[in-house]
């Protein structure tokens, strides 16, 4: 039912990826997200050996999606790493998933500078 999808500087990636190489560091600085994160990994272990993360990934779900998708990531981002939004579009392209995917060099996680950009963009896709 879902007919738009628009991702700002997203951890997108697999799972497996994103808990193995990437902790926010807000949630590094968060003894109730660390602690989370230790009891996710105390049930379903660790993600690179348990086909539950695999199962969970929403990259690995994308055949099902219907929704017209635009990604939108700052190259400069500091928070997210942009290479999970690379990942997406690289397998969005191997799944022949029609979408859009913007960079924007000097772009930091909050996308300020480029916000009419992107606004105007997301109007468009909104609009089709």
């Amino acid at each position: 039912d879902i007919r738009h999808l628009i991702l700002l500087s997203g951890p997108v990636d697999s799972l497996a990826k994103m808990y193995a190489t990437y902790l926010p560091s807000a949630d590094a600085r968060d003894p109730y997200a660390l602690a989370t994160r230790n009891e996710v990994f105390s049930k379903y272990h660790t993600p690179d050996h348990d086909q539950f993360w695999t199962d969970a990934s929403p990259i690995n779900l994308l055949p099902k999606i219907r929704a017209q998708i635009e990604i939108n990531v700052g190259l400069a981002d500091n928070t997210v790493p942009p290479e999970f939004s690379a990942d997406l579009n690289a397998a969005l392209n191997q799944e022949h998933i029609d979408h859009q995917y913007f960079t924007y060099p000097d772009g930091s996680h909050s996308l300020v500078s480029q916000r009419d950009l992107i606004w105007s963009r997301s109007l468009q896709l909104l609009s089709s």
